[in-house]
C-alpha cells in the first residue's frame, strides 16, 4: 500500500476518534465500527454498489441514510458518505481498524479472543477474561471464535501472547516430543 493511502487512513481514523473524544461517546463509536467492519466485510455487494459509477452520489448517499441512519452516529453516516464521494470506500475496513487501535490504547485496554470448539456461556467467557485481565494486568474486550480444529479445549490469544490448553496442541507437544526423543538415539 502506497504511503499516501496509509497517511489517508491514519488521517481519517484520527478525525473519527477526535470527533468521538469531543462528543464523549468513545465506546459508542467502537462498537459501531465493529458492526460496520463485520457488515462490510460479510456483505461484498454493498462495497461493489457503493463503488459503482453506474449509480449517483445521490442514490448511494440515499442507500446509505435508508440502511445506517438509525443504526450508527451522525457523523459515521457522514464518514462513509466522504468515503464514498472520495473514492475511499475501499479502505473502509482498515480505517476503522485504525480507530479501534486508537481507541483501545486510548483506554488502556486490548482485544484478546478465545477460540473454542463451541459457544461459551457468559459464566465462562467472564472466567476468562478475569484470567486474562490478571494475567496482563489491563483490561480487555473478549471476542469468542469457534474452531473445530481444537477438538476440545481452548486457544486464547491476546497480541502475541497465546494461552493454550486444547487435545490439539497436547497432541501437537507429544508429537515434538516423540520426534526430538526419537533424533537423539
Amino acid at each position: 500500500m502506497h504511503l499516501d493511502k496509509i497517511e489517508k487512513i491514519n488521517g481519517y481514523a484520527l478525525a473519527i476518534f477526535q470527533i468521538a473524544l469531543e462528543e464523549e461517546k468513545i465506546k459508542d463509536y467502537y462498537k459501531q465500527t465493529e458492526k460496520l467492519k463485520k457488515i462490510f466485510t460479510k456483505e461484498k455487494e454493498l462495497l461493489l454498489f457503493l463503488k459503482s459509477f453506474e449509480i449517483t452520489l445521490e442514490e448511494k448517499e440515499n442507500f446509505i441514510d435508508t440502511i445506517f441512519k438509525t443504526e450508527i452516529e451522525n457523523n459515521l453516516l457522514n464518514v462513509i458518505k466522504l468515503l464514498v464521494k472520495t473514492h475511499f470506500i475501499d479502505y473502509i475496513n482498515e480505517i476503522f481498524t485504525k480507530f479501534e487501535i486508537k481507541v483501545l490504547k486510548y483506554l488502556n485496554m486490548k482485544k484478546a479472543y478465545v477460540y473454542s470448539v463451541y459457544k461459551l456461556d457468559k459464566n465462562q467467557i467472564s472466567k476468562i477474561k478475569k484470567f486474562i485481565e490478571s494475567k496482563i494486568n489491563k483490561k480487555i474486550i473478549l471476542k469468542q471464535k469457534i474452531d473445530k480444529s481444537l477438538i476440545a479445549g481452548l486457544k486464547i490469544m491476546v497480541d502475541d501472547l497465546v494461552f493454550e490448553n486444547s487435545i490439539y496442541s497436547q497432541l501437537k507437544e507429544i508429537k515434538e516430543f516423540v520426534l526430538k526423543e526419537g533424533s537423539v538415539r
